[in-house]
């Protein structure tokens, strides 16, 4: 069984990567079925219908992140905990905040699909993808409490040292998300439904399996018969990490929430082009994102059991870290764009959709490489509670890319998105160097800042 693990403990290097790997096998199994759902849509049902499935991806993600925010900031007040082994309040707490969040996914599904056509018409979804796009939108909606627990256990997991058991589940995932695409798609000769409901079966089952290891971990714990106080005290309590992670969730995606209508109003091939530009952008940076959530851990963990002298070293080894492990994958969109590019779509098809995918991965991508930075500061920021750091870093990069991409698109068209995209990235790797030269650049500081978190 995949025990808890206090990553403040052993040898720094060997800790960050065991935890790490599990990680980033988890998350690249969940993009390959990911993938795998969009080549099934481009190559057998029709060459838009990736950009069908990616219509209302902002808004999907929007959700998806506001939830796996709060997660976020929740994890960091668990790993306190747990750096301090009050498993009881772990098992009492986490427990209170699982029926908090299915009751506030509940209530978004139902509103999302209650006003599905004002939702449609804010994003200016074009009549040739509407009916497939609406198709998807409300299956989605049916199963979203299942698909967001997904994200919500990981970093519950996480925060308590285990990762192992998350990559488990998603080779699972991925494995009956794969079969469901080949049965209800391939075999029954379903279309955009049944990707739908390929990913919402497989995402109930993999939640029915995370809450069997939960009582397992609360067992390993001891407390698996400690009583339970239902009471939202203690969500209340963990609000001053979750909240601020959540907003600022919110801040990161909501500039995508406003250039999306921009972007389906040139077209359906701008749609699916940047819905495949997307995905290839996710090879890299959905590694790096995974990584680096080993810094956030590890520095509250630092912090809670009273172990500061690390937490300087923890960040730049998480850093290069993150560099290493994401870098074979941006060089496999970068190097290979047309390629990567083509399963998205029917055999020998080279319209615009696809050019503007290759366009962006040839020209845009390498650079993202200055992204890994901003993600390593968030997760450090989460650690040591420095929430209005985290804010304002988030804001200053996605309101430099909402500015630079409405000024840039009436000019360069597509290429304004993905231009301004790109220099969102340095404008907030900027902010994160000078907010490091000024607040956290020795030891001393550090754990000076730690002591008052």
């Amino acid at each position: 069984m995949n025990k808890t693990k206090n990553l403040t403990e052993g040898n720094i290097y060997k800790n960050f990567f065991l935890f790490a790997i599990p990680l980033v096998l988890s998350q690249l199994l969940s993009l390959s079925y990911n993938i795998f759902d969009s080549m099934i849509a481009g190559k057998f049902i029709n060459n838009f219908a990736v950009g069908a499935v990616g219509a209302t991806y902002m808004y999907d993600l929007f959700i998806l992140t506001l939830v796996g925010g709060f997660a976020v900031g929740f994890s960091i007040y668990i790993s306190r905990i747990f750096g301090e082994k009050d498993y009881e309040r772990i098992k009492n707490d986490v427990l209170n905040v699982l029926i908090f969040i299915v009751g506030v996914v509940i209530i978004i599904a139902i509103l999302s699909i209650l006003f599905r056509n004002q939702i449609f018409a804010f994003f200016k979804i074009d009549k040739e993808i509407e009916n497939d796009a609406m198709t998807y939108f409300i299956i989605h909606k049916l199963g979203l409490v299942f698909i967001n627990l997904q994200g919500v256990f990981v970093h519950i997991l996480n925060s308590l040292g285990v990762s192992s058991y998350v990559f488990i589940m998603s080779a699972l995932s991925a494995v009956l998300n794969v079969g469901g695409n080949l049965v209800f798609v391939l075999g029954f000769g379903m279309k955009i439904e049944g990707l739908a409901l390929a990913t919402v079966l497989s995402a109930f089952i993999v939640i029915v399996c995370y809450g069997v290891k939960l009582f397992l971990i609360f067992k390993e714990l001891g407390v698996e018969k400690a009583p339970v106080n239902f009471s939202f005290n203690c969500v209340k309590e963990s609000f001053k990490y979750s909240v601020p992670t959540c907003l600022q969730q919110m801040i990161m995606y909501t500039s995508g929430i406003f250039i999306t209508p921009a972007l389906n109003a040139l077209g359906p091939a701008v749609t699916t082009g940047y819905s495949v530009a997307y995905k290839m952008y996710n090879l890299p940076s959905e590694v790096y994102f995974s990584a680096s959530r080993t810094v956030a851990v590890y520095t509250a963990q630092s912090i809670g059991s009273k172990k500061l002298n690390g937490i300087r070293k923890g960040l730049f080894v998480g850093l290069f870290q993150s560099f290493i492990v994401s870098l074979p994958f941006l060089l496999l969109a970068v190097c290979f764009a047309g390629p990567v590019a083509s399963i998205f779509f029917e055999d020998g098809y080279k319209g615009d959709a696809f050019n503007y995918a290759v366009s962006f991965a040839t020209y845009y991508l390498p650079f993202v490489v200055i992204n890994v930075i901003n993600n390593i500061s968030h997760n450090f920021f989460r650690g040591m509670k420095q929430m209005t750091l985290l804010l304002i870093s988030t804001g200053v990069g996605s309101l430099s890319k909402l500015v630079l991409v409405i000024a840039l698109v009436p000019f360069l068209h597509i290429n304004g998105v993905f231009l301004g995209w790109m220099l969102s990235w340095f404008a907030e790797a900027i902010f994160c160097i000078i907010v490091y030269l000024v607040k956290f650049s020795t030891k001393e500081k550090i754990i000076k800042i730690a002591m008052n978190s």
